[in-house]
Protein backbone atom coordinates (compact mmCIF):
# COMPACT_ATOMS: atom_id res chain seq x y z
CA UNK A 1 0.00 0.00 0.00
CA UNK A 2 1.71 3.49 -0.89
CA UNK A 3 2.94 5.36 2.14
CA UNK A 4 0.02 8.40 1.43
CA UNK A 5 -2.88 5.77 1.31
CA UNK A 6 -1.97 4.46 4.10
CA UNK A 7 -1.03 7.53 6.12
CA UNK A 8 -4.82 8.55 5.30
CA UNK A 9 -6.08 5.50 6.60
CA UNK A 10 -4.08 5.95 9.98
CA UNK A 11 -6.16 9.49 10.25
CA UNK A 12 -9.39 7.42 9.62
CA UNK A 13 -8.58 4.78 12.40
CA UNK A 14 -7.64 7.24 14.67
CA UNK A 15 -10.63 9.58 14.11
CA UNK A 16 -12.63 6.13 15.08
CA UNK A 17 -10.91 5.68 18.57
CA UNK A 18 -13.04 8.98 19.30
CA UNK A 19 -11.95 10.68 22.60
CA UNK A 20 -7.99 10.92 23.96
CA UNK A 21 -9.00 8.34 26.70
CA UNK A 22 -9.17 5.21 24.41
CA UNK A 23 -5.33 5.77 23.26
CA UNK A 24 -2.98 4.26 25.31
CA UNK A 25 0.69 4.28 25.04
CA UNK A 26 2.10 2.34 22.32
CA UNK A 27 1.44 3.25 18.43
CA UNK A 28 0.91 6.80 18.05
CA UNK A 29 2.59 7.83 21.77
CA UNK A 30 4.19 11.00 21.88
CA UNK A 31 5.54 10.68 25.06
CA UNK A 32 9.23 11.33 25.12
CA UNK A 33 9.72 8.51 26.29
CA UNK A 34 7.94 5.03 28.20
CA UNK A 35 8.59 6.16 31.63
CA UNK A 36 7.08 4.47 34.67
CA UNK A 37 7.00 8.00 36.21
CA UNK A 38 5.64 11.12 35.09
CA UNK A 39 8.81 12.74 37.39
CA UNK A 40 10.81 11.08 34.39
CA UNK A 41 8.76 12.59 31.78
CA UNK A 42 9.50 16.33 33.80
CA UNK A 43 13.24 15.80 33.97
CA UNK A 44 13.42 15.00 30.59
CA UNK A 45 11.73 17.95 29.26
CA UNK A 46 13.59 20.32 32.11
CA UNK A 47 16.85 19.02 30.87
CA UNK A 48 16.57 18.63 27.54
CA UNK A 49 14.05 21.11 25.96
CA UNK A 50 13.94 23.79 24.17
CA UNK A 51 16.10 21.98 21.13
CA UNK A 52 19.67 24.19 21.43
CA UNK A 53 18.47 25.54 24.33
CA UNK A 54 18.48 22.92 26.60
CA UNK A 55 17.22 23.96 30.25
CA UNK A 56 15.97 27.45 29.45
CA UNK A 57 12.52 26.62 30.72
CA UNK A 58 10.41 27.96 33.79
CA UNK A 59 9.50 25.24 35.68
CA UNK A 60 5.79 26.43 35.36
CA UNK A 61 6.58 25.61 31.79
CA UNK A 62 7.86 22.51 31.93
CA UNK A 63 4.86 21.51 34.35
CA UNK A 64 2.35 22.55 31.12
CA UNK A 65 4.63 20.37 28.56
CA UNK A 66 4.49 17.78 30.90
CA UNK A 67 0.78 18.20 31.76
CA UNK A 68 0.25 18.62 27.61
CA UNK A 69 1.63 15.45 27.15
CA UNK A 70 0.55 13.24 29.81
CA UNK A 71 -2.92 14.84 28.37
CA UNK A 72 -3.20 14.08 24.95
CA UNK A 73 -1.64 10.43 25.28
CA UNK A 74 -4.73 9.46 27.97
CA UNK A 75 -2.88 9.65 31.05
CA UNK A 76 -4.56 12.68 32.84
CA UNK A 77 -7.73 14.77 32.50
CA UNK A 78 -7.71 17.86 30.45
CA UNK A 79 -8.20 20.16 33.71
CA UNK A 80 -5.56 18.23 35.91
CA UNK A 81 -2.94 21.05 36.81
CA UNK A 82 0.21 19.54 37.41
CA UNK A 83 2.57 20.84 40.25
CA UNK A 84 5.55 19.52 42.38
CA UNK A 85 3.07 18.34 44.89
CA UNK A 86 0.78 16.00 42.54
CA UNK A 87 3.50 15.39 39.56
CA UNK A 88 4.47 12.30 41.44
CA UNK A 89 1.02 10.64 42.43
CA UNK A 90 0.43 10.50 38.70
CA UNK A 91 0.03 6.82 37.94
CA UNK A 92 1.65 6.04 34.47
CA UNK A 93 0.30 2.82 32.24
CA UNK A 94 3.46 1.41 31.79
CA UNK A 95 2.56 1.58 36.01
CA UNK A 96 4.93 -1.62 37.88
CA UNK A 97 5.89 -3.51 34.65
CA UNK A 98 8.80 -1.50 34.20
CA UNK A 99 12.35 -3.63 34.58
CA UNK A 100 11.53 -5.63 37.36
CA UNK A 101 15.03 -6.31 39.39
CA UNK A 102 16.48 -9.46 38.98
CA UNK A 103 16.86 -12.08 42.18
CA UNK A 104 20.13 -11.11 44.03
CA UNK A 105 21.56 -11.66 46.68
CA UNK A 106 24.65 -10.54 48.49
CA UNK A 107 27.68 -12.31 48.17
CA UNK A 108 26.03 -14.02 45.04
CA UNK A 109 28.27 -14.27 41.94
CA UNK A 110 28.11 -12.48 38.86
CA UNK A 111 26.31 -13.75 35.64
CA UNK A 112 28.33 -16.53 33.75
CA UNK A 113 30.39 -14.06 30.57
CA UNK A 114 30.14 -10.94 33.01
CA UNK A 115 33.64 -9.19 31.96
CA UNK A 116 34.11 -7.92 34.73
Amino acid sequence: MPRRQRDRRRGADSEKQGSHESRRLGAGSILPLLAPFATTVWDYINRGMPLNREGTLTPDEVYGLTAYLLFINGVIPEDQVLDQQNLAAVKMPLGDNYAPLPDWKPRTPRLKGYPY
